[in-house]
């Protein structure tokens, strides 16, 4: 069985299996209720916690070491126990699912955005309200764009800690050889097809675009495509719409680009050596990427917005890291908001953005100060400060099984861009299964 497949196959039965953990849960009538206060007003923060997140992450390890330490408890009497047991977003849901279930959850976790709405709706992800309102959270120092995402049913219950959103890289000295204007990418898919024509036609790259078309998480980048025709993968109640006019010109372009030798989908860390090689022009890949990119790259690398059907601005879909608090205890979650603080705000967020290519999600800070100073070091991420206005809400699917949902049309996608279904059947079996799974 080839490695996606593979890669794909076990994503599936870990969402099986965090589906059950999750029913588990909910039947055992975890509160929702938000509980940032004690009978004798706002509570004190507890001397310990811990907290769970994806190693993986670029710079999220340093950044929590650096500012989660003897600094930090001396400060605010709190100690963070830091756990290490999970690399990636599906991992931390597994593991945090896992540990519910035993009755050891931690106390807090960074997870995906677009598992948010699965926490919430299970009741894992506590209100966060009270709480940060106790702690004069600066909320208004968050971007409003950022901060909406966390909201569920009119409650807070995730904090933004990280931003990352798809943009075009690109190669501009293969741009140059093949006759394009590096400082003219392109901006709808009219240009893009036509750019990577040149480039391949040129012999500047063997293929235009390179593209994550697998292991991403909730369709992330087939999402971002739909978005830019105006469409959406989900309704308005959380159901699944996968077979709709929006998605299938979405899929049919990107399986043509594929047919015509002018893009190619595959895994991120392939999608990463073909454009890193030369072999790929341009690549369809997270902000978040920079440091990665930047040291890997032997060319004049640039970026820019991603192209979308049209001329019209950017609709571009987040992804990220968000803060919850899986602990109802009112003491717990006034540490956790503690926590959310730091990282939220100039100390996390300045060490985040030295250290990867994510957004910051601190706007006052990213305007002026140390977080500032830092940004302007590199060009590049001053073009990505101008991206938050133009950030659309992920469609989210509703309930538990949102995930397992989400990896019926992965796998749609993988099979229409390799030519083994064509992209309206593709999308017609995705939306069957995923209906099945989505109640």
């Amino acid at each position: 069985m080839p490695h996606v497949e593979r890669s794909r196959t076990r994503r599936a039965a870990a969402f099986v299996v965090i589906a059950g953990l999750v029913a588990t849960i909910a039947a055992c009538g975890k509160g929702t209720q938000d509980s940032g206060a004690t009978g004798s007003g706002p509570a004190t923060p507890s001397k310990e916690l811990s907290l769970l997140f994806p190693v993986s992450n670029p710079g999220l390890k340093e950044t929590l070491a650096a500012v989660l330490g003897q600094d930090f408890t001396a400060r605010t009497g709190i100690t963070v126990d830091v756990q290490t047991g999970a690399n990636s977003y599906s991992e931390v849901d597994q593991r945090l699912f896992a540990d519910i279930a035993t009755g050891r959850p931690p106390d807090m976790a960074i997870v995906s955005y677009s598992s948010v709405k699965t926490y919430a709706d299970s009741g894992v992800a506590k209100p966060l309200d009270t709480a940060l309102a106790n702690a004069q959270f600066p909320t208004d120092h968050i971007y409003d764009q950022f901060l909406a995402l966390g909201q569920h049913e009119g409650k807070t219950v995730a904090v933004p800690q990280s931003i990352t959103l798809l943009n075009l890289w690109y190669n501009a000295d293969a741009f140059r050889r093949a006759g394009l204007d590096p400082d003219k990418p392109p901006t709808t898919y009219e240009q893009l097809r036509s750019a990577s024509e040149k480039i391949v036609k040129s012999g500047a790259a063997k293929v235009g675009v390179a593209w994550r078309s697998a292991d991403s998480t909730a369709s992330w980048p087939f999402q971002n495509f739909v978005a830019s025709y105006g469409g959406s993968l989900a309704t308005p109640d959380g159901a699944p719409d996968f077979q709709n006019a929006n998605a299938l010109s979405a899929l049919t372009y990107w399986s043509d680009m594929q047919k015509d030798g002018l893009a190619v989908g595959s895994t991120g860390a392939v999608v990463e050596q073909q454009f890193l090689s030369g072999e790929a022009a341009m690549t369809a890949n997270t902000s978040s990427y920079l440091p990665i990119l930047s040291k890997g790259a032997k060319f004049d690398l640039r970026l820019s917005a991603l192209p979308g059907a049209t001329a019209q601005a950017p609709r571009l879909i987040p992804q990220g890291g968000f803060m919850i608090s899986t602990n109802p205890d009112p003491h717990k979650l006034a540490a956790a908001v503690e926590v959310m603080k730091v990282l939220a705000s100039g100390p996390g967020q300045v060490e985040q953005a030295r250290l990867s290519g994510y957004l910051p999600v601190n706007e006052s800070e990213a305007q002026s100060g140390e977080l500032a100073t830092v940004l302007a070091t590199d060009p590049r991420r001053q073009v990505t400060l101008d991206w938050p206005q133009y950030v659309t809400p992920m469609q989210q699917l509703r309930g538990r099984n949102a995930q397992e949902a989400w990896s019926k049309l992965d796998l749609a996608v993988g099979q229409a861009i390799a030519g083994k279904s064509s992209p309206a059947d593709a999308l017609r079996e995705a939306q069957t299964q995923a209906a099945r799974v989505i109640k």
